[in-house]
């Protein structure tokens, strides 16, 4: 499981001391699901289903605040497959939280600053992003709905008092927007972009009718801000031609994408690689 999927404790207990080590790739993209699942069940001893739970459910990290021995013999095994990956200590990996929804921006050499739906602005310098994750993202939403009264509740009603012409049900949705997330460090901060509900005026005379186009046009200036920042696309293909192919996601996967590719930031430097 990973720090922000962590598995559900029984009632009354208490969470497991993050005492052991975590396991993430060092890359994205395609794995061998069946195979990496066979050994996660030879190293951690978990049924065959959450195995390849594991290896399917968005990110790199495959095992979290695992047996520190179990984690080594993992990464070695993964390792001899060609599965580059690294080993660290559970207590260390950042969850993410208190996501902000951004509205609106104003960008300078040395920051950014991210306008909330309240005109709130916070700072955040380019050299403190470690992370972008840009997807389609099935984001479920539930609003009120009306709908007139039947007739037949009319014609049955035995009490006498006025029926209402029509009422409002709750409806859940699944709705596909284009999302980016970014992070930032000292202090963490996550915030998020919807091209649905971004002001793009920013972008000046780069600025086009489709909210689409805009997203690409400004994952591809925070790229060019940032460009040591981890990313879930090719940063040199964006650069070049302004082209940001989206991948689609449900919304816990795109979180687990973001949370892997900001540990894998904040934990794969050169002196412990």
């Amino acid at each position: 499981m990973t720090a922000d999927e962590t598995l559900a404790e029984p009632d009354g207990a208490q969470p497991r001391a993050r005492v052991g080590a975590t396991v993430m790739r060092r890359r994205g993209g395609e794995i061998d699901a069946p195979t990496v699942a066979s050994i996660l069940v030879k190293r951690l001893g978990i049924p065959k289903l959450d195995a390849l739970e594991a290896c399917t459910r968005g990110g790199g990290i495959l095992a979290d605040n695992v047996d520190p021995a179990a984690a080594e013999g993992l990464a070695a095994d993964l390792k001899a497959l060609g599965e580059d990956c690294i080993v660290v200590p559970a207590g260390e990996i950042v969850t993410l939280s208190g996501r902000r929804a951004v509205h609106a921006a104003h960008l300078t050499h040395t920051e950014a600053a991210f306008v909330d739906a309240d005109g709130h602005a916070t700072e955040a310098p380019w050299s403190q992003g470690v992370a972008l994750v840009a997807g389609a993202v099935g984001v479920m939403e539930t609003e009120l709905e009306e709908h007139p009264v039947s007739v037949w509740r009319e014609r049955i009603n035995l009490v006498g008092l006025p029926v209402p012409r029509s009422e409002a049900w709750e409806v859940t949705k699944t709705e596909t927007e284009e999302l980016v997330d970014v992070v930032f460090t000292a202090p963490l901060r996550w915030y998020r972009i919807n091209a649905r509900q971004f002001d793009f005026s920013i972008l000046g005379q780069q600025e086009q009718p489709g909210s689409d186009a805009n997203i690409h046009t400004l994952a591809r200036w925070l790229v060019y801000a940032m460009p040591h920042v981890r990313t879930n696309f090719d940063n040199e293909q964006l650069l070049k031609t302004g082209q940001l192919p989206l991948e689609t996601y449900p919304e816990h996967h795109f979180r687990n994408v973001l949370s892997w590719l900001t540990n894998l930031a904040l934990h794969d430097q050169p002196e412990k690689a």
